[in-house]
């Protein structure tokens, strides 16, 4: 199994670990703030703040 990552490179993962995430703590989180559900939502949600702010 190979996963793509960071500018294509190609890390090779033993098979059942293709959903792990990779890294220390602290790229652990911003892979959670990145990819999950609520990440999504919540920058759905700042852009579009941002949108109404620029154009009141």
């Amino acid at each position: 199994m190979a996963l793509t990552f960071d500018e294509g490179h190609t890390l090779v993962v033993q098979k059942g670990y293709e959903k792990q995430y990779i890294g220390g703590k602290k790229q652990i989180e911003k892979n959670f703030r990145i990819y999950s559900e609520e990440g999504k939502k919540n920058r759905k949600m700042a852009k579009k703040m941002r949108a109404e702010k620029r154009y009141k």
